[in-house]
């Protein structure tokens, strides 16, 4: 059964959901469950990665928006994958309105994904018996897994991906990708998004449908204001390791002041989110750079957490 076709489908109820598939890796007994668990209003889809002799630590995967969560999928099943591995229970899972999560996408904004989250969360415990929960947030998912966080007083540890210091930052970048895009298309007609949400109730900014649940959500957060109650933040920057975003050191800086133990760490390549580079096509995401060397210091980082 498949809920990505019914978009609309209410999940409350763990009862009505049809039952996990189990593949178990016999040679590493490595071990994924794939299914759907109950959100607050939606059937929510993830996949739960363990392996035998599991930590009292595990991991709830934070994916991205709009076009970074189709370029981030596969670093979190790697990362997954690499985590379950090192003994944490990992689940990766889709917001309502995305991925094979039922729900429309108009639906989905700021506080359905926190919500969404902290549902994760409970379902990880629930499954794998873990204590202690770390966060991984993408982008401006940071913001996302940090005001879960701040929610529930097992996950007070959070990585953030290439994080964003406020969300008005994510919806420039977004302005930015629509110009680019509408220039291609010799639109000179259109609009700022804001315009474009106001007029219409919906735009598309390279092949993704934003709505103005999400735009108007996201406007106005800030890590300084979501992560004050952390007790542990890692930042890590992708690209330019040696020159960190002045907004994200300003941010640190203060989480800092307020007692939180921040960690500036980054990795040498950076990610281009909204274009498509033509290596892209022919090179596997585990081959790249990147994530060789951002799924390894995410596994240590979340390994000292545990410790």
């Amino acid at each position: 059964m498949s809920l990505a076709k019914d978009r609309e489908l209410q999940g409350g109820s763990p009862t009505s959901l049809p039952p996990p598939v189990i593949l178990v890796d016999p040679a590493t007994g490595l071990t994924e469950e794939i299914g759907y668990f109950a959100g607050e209003t939606h059937a929510l889809y993830g996949v739960l990665h363990t392996t035998p002799g599991n930590s009292t630590t595990g991991v709830v995967v934070a994916p991205p928006f709009l076009m970074e969560f189709q370029r981030n999928y596969r670093r979190e099943v790697l990362a997954a994958k690499a985590l379950s591995a090192a003994g944490f229970p990992t689940l990766r899972f889709s917001y309502q309105g995305q991925g094979h999560s039922a729900g429309h996408p108009r639906d989905l904004g700021f506080d359905t994904a926190v919500a969404d989250t902290i549902a994760a969360i409970a379902r990880l415990q629930d499954r794998s018996g873990v204590d202690r929960v770390v966060i991984i947030g993408t982008r401006v998912a940071t913001l996302v897994a940090a005001a879960a966080a701040r929610l529930n007083p097992s996950a007070r540890h959070v990585v953030g991906w290439d994080p964003l210091a406020a969300g008005s930052a994510w919806l420039r970048e977004l302005g930015r990708a629509a110009r680019v895009q509408a220039m291609r298309d010799e639109d000179t007609a259109q609009g700022s998004l804001a315009d474009q949400l106001g007029e219409l109730g919906e735009t598309e900014v390279l092949g993704s449908s934003l709505y103005p649940a999400l735009y108007e959500g996201i406007a106005g957060r800030s890590l300084v204001e979501l992560a004050s109650d952390l007790e542990r933040l890692a930042l890590v920057q992708f690209g330019k390791p040696d020159k960190p975003k002045k907004a994200l050191v300003t941010a640190a800086d203060e989480l800092i002041a307020s007692g939180v133990s921040v960690d500036m760490v980054g990795v040498d390549e950076e990610e281009i989110w909204w274009a498509t580079r033509r290596a892209d096509y022919f090179q596997a995401e585990s081959d790249r750079a990147l994530t060789k060397q951002l799924v390894p210091l995410t596994v240590g980082w979340v390994r000292e957490v545990a410790s």
